[in-house]
């Protein structure tokens, strides 16, 4: 379909209440063929390729790939399907651009299934935050689990994950 000025591929199985799955970063919608089939016999389950994935549209100018255009992607893709409300699902870089649609459109979100994903902090000691306040709300902490990582100790790089993803620039060899 052409949404949001670029030709975005989807599928869909099954009928009733629409859960909407966003692969990460280098992948596509195949990713979710499994769950898509489990889900088929109780929802409708959409799965997509981001733009510049797979069968989706890659725009030349590096510019065409923000997480706010991607974001937009999702919305407008819902719109196509007349997908009011929906459980959005997400891994890696999926899973952190349903965090951004929940962000920009809370009214469109009944849930979110994240899964290695996190809100794309840029520095360690955010990461860290983030890590730690997760952890302390679920009581992971006392339940006998290995501490997590140091982010302080973790290569920039590395901590930069998603939100680098999109705003790293190109560069060739």
């Amino acid at each position: 379909a052409r949404l949001n000025g670029i030709e975005i591929y989807y599928e869909e199985r099954g009928q009733g209440f629409p859960v909407v799955l966003t692969h990460g970063l280098g992948d596509c919608a195949e990713l979710w063929s499994g769950l898509a089939d489990a889900l088929a016999d109780r929802y409708r389950a959409v799965s997509w390729d981001m733009r510049g994935h797979y069968r989706s549209e890659a725009p030349e100018e590096l510019s065409q790939y923000t997480q706010d255009i991607v974001v937009e992607d999702l919305r407008a893709l819902c719109d196509h399907l007349g997908i009011a409300r929906a459980v959005h699902g997400g891994h890696s870089l999926g899973g952190y651009t349903a965090l951004r649609f929940h962000e920009k459109y809370p009214e469109r979100v009944a849930a979110l299934i994240l899964h290695g994903t996190g809100p794309g902090y840029r520095n360690p000691e955010g990461s860290q935050a983030w890590t730690d306040g997760i952890l302390s709300s679920s009581g992971a902490s006392q339940a006998g689990r290995p501490a997590p990582p140091d982010m302080a100790k973790v290569p920039r790089a590395i901590t930069a994950g998603v939100a680098g993803a999109f705003g790293a620039r190109r560069t060739t060899s």
